[in-house]
């Protein structure tokens, strides 16, 4: 995924929560950067991710046993970050690739 802001990020969200529902959101309002983003992540998914908030306002991306977590809103100490995870055989959630993938500096 190309270098983004929180910012970018965030937009990124929102057009893939529109491609997932089918919505008639304008998707070509946002920048070729964001909509680059948004097929990256839909690209590690296999497909369109259904888009969810957790109870701090965070977004989550799912499809099957992989998933995007986007920590903005509660970042544990750290600065504003994502997940990219898959389900293991048990039901628990692994990252892959490396733990934590961070935004543009200074975003």
């Amino acid at each position: 995924m190309a270098e983004l802001s929180v910012a970018e990020a965030i937009a990124a969200t929102e057009v893939i929560a529109a491609r997932f529902s089918g919505s008639a959101l304008a998707v070509s309002k946002y920048s070729a950067k964001v909509r680059q983003a948004a097929d990256a992540v839909e690209e590690f998914l296999g497909g369109p991710g259904k888009v969810i908030r957790n109870k701090n306002g965070d977004t989550i991306i799912m499809r099957g046993d992989k998933k995007v977590r986007f920590d903005i809103n509660k970042t544990s100490g750290d600065q504003p970050h994502f997940h990219l995870q898959k389900e293991t055989t048990s039901g628990n959630w692994k990252n892959i690739i490396k733990h934590r993938h961070y935004f543009k500096s200074g975003e």
